[in-house]
């Protein structure tokens, strides 16, 4: 049994052979690859695909897109608290004898 993100891989896959695109072009620049491929994917979230019941795959997604936008990392506001640090509770005991303590 395929995933229904395996089928919209595999129809993104015959959506880019039916454009023509091949990312293994010889001699090819990536930035220029990156670009034909962003454009492709969103001719093929805006187009109603047999494969998908006709439905369009942005419609099927849940973040719109079949392929991740650049991904934000998480900034901490504070310092980490380590084991061996007084507790930021105000207790006075070390951090791994009080709020760090495992359950």
């Amino acid at each position: 049994m395929q995933s229904p993100r395996g089928a919209l891989v595999a129809d993104f896959g015959s959506f880019c052979d039916e454009k023509g695109f091949n990312p293994d072009e010889e001699g090819a620049d990536q930035e220029i690859l990156n670009e034909k491929l962003r454009m492709i994917e969103e001719e093929w979230l805006q187009t109603p695909r047999q494969a998908l019941e006709g439905k369009k795959p942005s419609e099927i997604l849940d973040g719109g897109r079949l392929f991740p936008t650049k991904v934000e990392t998480y900034k901490r506001e504070a310092p980490k608290v380590g084991r061996n640090d007084p507790c930021p509770c105000g207790s006075g005991k070390k951090y791994k004898k009080c709020c760090g303590k495992a359950a």
